[in-house]
């Protein structure tokens, strides 16, 4: 399974993230973990993390959603945020589903603007 994580999602940045997304991929060795963020940000992370080799990816988005931020304007003034680059991935097939812990309501517009719901939600 691969999975895109917001990885600028939170209110403590992207360390919480990574730390995350190594303790996942060490319990589950059917897991990828797609991070989607500031790849300047998350590279350095990474070099300090024991990450098993393949299993976590990195997808460059320039911007973040705040948490305090009003997710029509966010959609609005920042397409390449994580989340919504997220969502792209997940519309695109590249990625099974997504995780993020930033703007709930970011994350709920990046859904209703890909289109991607279950069957039998609305």
């Amino acid at each position: 399974m691969r999975l895109a994580l917001d990885a600028m999602g939170g209110d403590h940045g992207p360390a919480p993230n990574v730390g995350g997304a190594a303790l996942a991929v060490a319990a589950d060795p059917g897991l990828t973990v797609v991070l989607v963020g500031d790849r300047a940000q998350l590279d350095p992370l990474l070099a300090a993390a024991s990450l098993p080799a393949g299993r976590v990816e990195v997808v460059h988005a320039a911007q973040a959603v705040e948490m305090g931020e009003k997710p029509g304007e966010a959609l609005r003034r920042k397409p390449d945020a994580s989340v919504f680059r997220a969502w792209k991935l997940l519309a695109e097939g590249a990625v099974d589903g997504l995780v993020s812990a930033g703007n709930t309501g970011a994350g709920v517009a990046g859904g209703l603007m890909s289109r991607r719901f279950l069957k039998g939600v609305h």
